[in-house]
């Protein structure tokens, strides 16, 4: 992984953004799961990198793609981590067993993992449950453009960006 670029947002605040190199994710996700596995690995491993060890991480998601990267992401932390835990967060009229009411593990690191950004739809809907957030983790590429002109970045104060490259 190289060292991070420091990007600025629209206040000025310094974002780190960590490449890890590799290919974008393919698609249908889980149907091409050997090709992302490499990316996938990476993005756990930049965490495991950024993250202290012992420290309390909660993963959050949204939709298919993102619960299969995060679970997978999720096996490669767990073994340095105090406790992990994975918040799915559903899109708008998804149903599910449980309730719709999210909360991070106490004292710890909130991490969104998601396949890229588009519009940031499913980053502002998970920001909604989560609250705070420290690093996004995507198997994507990063827009400069998105530091500054997402608004999420400055109103959630993120940290860091993990992502394949910077463009």
């Amino acid at each position: 992984m190289k060292k991070p670029v420091k990007l600025k947002d629209a206040n000025g605040d310094t974002i780190l953004v960590y490449q890890t190199g590799g290919y974008e994710i393919a698609y249908p996700v889980g149907e091409a799961i050997h090709k992302n596995m490499d990316y996938i690995i990476k993005l756990g491993n930049a965490v495991l990198k950024i993250i202290p060890k012992n420290e309390n991480i909660t993963l959050w998601c949204s939709g298919s793609s993102g619960a299969i990267i995060a679970a997978l992401v999720c096996s490669i932390i767990m073994p340095t981590a105090a406790m992990v835990k994975l918040n799915h967060v559903k899109k708008d009229g998804e149903s599910h067993h449980g309730s719709n009411i999210y909360s991070p593990l106490s004292g710890g690191y909130s991490i969104i993992v998601d396949d890229f950004i588009g519009m940031g739809t499913t980053m502002k809907r998970i920001f909604k449950q989560s609250g705070n957030v420290y690093c996004i983790g995507l198997c994507g590429g990063w827009s400069k453009r998105y530091t500054s002109d997402m608004g999420f970045l400055q109103e959630y104060k993120i940290k860091s960006v993990i992502c394949t490259e910077i463009y």
